[in-house]
């Protein structure tokens, strides 16, 4: 999955490099990073924002196949490795996971077939790279070798196959407490992860950045929560999905992508 004279060697801490033998260069991207880059900078004529950042973001779920990655394979193989929601936590999306962790999830999606549905990725070797190194790229940059859970789930399940209205659902699990109830700083940990992706393809200041997001929880809980009924600061997962539904500015780009996808079919 390398080009001639290129090789993937790892530090002592698991963390993937590439080396050029053809210049005696190593660098933290895998080669075919950089033609990817170069195909989603080529987007930036698109007017607007939402669309533009869709299309990239496709461009990222097409290159690493995660589109054929279905969703509730997605969940099972988390299920399996101990990080799926019967498991969890209130502490556990939070949770530092190492470059090791994060592999074994890739290389499950990508290589492990089940009988509901047989895996067709073309090169799995090459898709585990690819969606670890953006990974990697996206939650850290400066290759510290620790990675948050909640950070991992939040990328795959953006860029899995699934029902939108699913992946709404299954991405509130994230912010909430047990599953139940999201207070505001599990909505603001939540939001960040999903700037984070955008802010990655140079689109955050588009959906108002890191600064915004404080607002974007404050008016999530001032339009669908109901306090009376579940207490102060406690937001139900059907407020949740009501909330996004709406395509607030923060996550618009989300089912923005949705429907490219679904118009393409």
């Amino acid at each position: 999955d390398l080009p001639d004279d290129w090789e993937r060697s790892e530090t002592d801490t698991g963390i993937p490099y590439y080396v050029d033998h053809k210049t005696c260069r190593t660098q933290w991207d895998h080669p075919t990073t950089a033609d990817i880059l170069r195909e989603i900078d080529q987007l930036n004529y698109i007017k607007f924002a939402a669309y533009r950042t869709a299309f990239k973001m496709r461009i990222i779920q097409l290159r690493c196949e995660l589109d054929k990655v279905e969703f509730l394979r997605l969940l099972s193989v988390f299920d399996q490795l101990g990080y799926g929601d019967k498991e969890s936590s209130p502490d556990d999306e939070t949770q530092e996971m190492t470059i090791l962790d994060v592999e074994n999830i890739l290389v499950k999606l990508f290589s492990q077939p089940t009988l509901a549905n047989e895996l067709e990725a073309v090169n799995p070797l090459l898709s585990t790279d690819l969606a670890l190194n953006f990974i990697l790229n996206i939650f850290d940059r400066d290759r510290n070798g620790k990675l948050k859970l909640i950070s991992v789930k939040a990328f795959l399940i953006v860029l899995c196959k699934g029902q939108l209205r699913v992946k709404y659902q299954s991405l509130f699990k994230l912010a909430a407490i047990r599953g139940k109830f999201a207070n505001a700083e599990g909505l603001e940990l939540l939001l960040n992860q999903l700037m984070q992706i955008v802010g990655y393809i140079k689109e955050d200041p588009s959906f108002g950045g890191i600064n915004n997001v404080e607002n974007a929880v404050k008016n999530c809980f001032e339009k669908v929560a109901h306090p009376s009924k579940n207490g102060p600061d406690r937001l139900e997962e059907e407020e949740f999905v009501q909330w996004v539904m709406e395509e607030p500015q923060t996550i618009v780009w989300l089912s923005t992508m949705e429907r490219t996808i679904a118009a393409e079919n």
